[in-house]
C-alpha cells in the first residue's frame, strides 16, 4: 500500500488534477512497478529482516532498495509513456523512503 501510495503521489505533485484517469497504460505501469518493487525488497532482503535488531546497514539497505524502486520507476514510465510531472521520481524516492522507515521505526519502537 505504501508503494501504491508513493506512485500516486508522486503522479499527483506537480499537477493541478487531484484524482488522475486510469488508462490502461497507467494501470500497466503502475502493477509492473508494484512488482519490480517488491522483487527488489525481496533481493534487498527488507521482508526477512528482523526489525527489533535494525542498525545502519538496514538503512543502508533501505536505501539502496528505495532507489532501486526508483530507477524502476523511471525505466517504466520511459516504456509505457506515463505522463510523470518533473518531480516525480523526487517526490517517489522521499515519499517511499519516509513511508517504509517510517512503518519500520514504528514498529521497532
Amino acid at each position: 500500500m505504501i508503494v501504491v501510495g508513493a506512485l500516486y503521489g508522486a503522479a499527483i505533485i506537480g499537477t493541478d488534477a487531484l484524482a488522475r484517469s486510469a488508462n490502461e497504460m497507467w494501470l500497466l505501469g503502475a502493477s509492473v512497478q508494484l512488482i519490480a518493487t517488491s522483487l527488489i525488497f525481496i533481493l534487498q532482503g527488507l521482508y526477512r529482516s528482523v526489525i527489533r535488531y535494525m542498525g545502519q546497514q538496514a538503512v543502508w539497505d533501505l536505501v539502496k532498495a528505495v532507489s532501486y524502486s526508483t530507477l524502476a520507476l523511471a525505466s517504466v514510465s520511459m516504456v509505457t509513456s506515463l505522463s510523470l510531472p518533473g518531480t516525480a521520481l523526487l517526490v517517489y524516492w522521499l515519499l517511499l523512503f519516509v513511508g517504509i522507515g517510517g512503518v519500520r521505526l514504528t514498529s521497532r519502537a
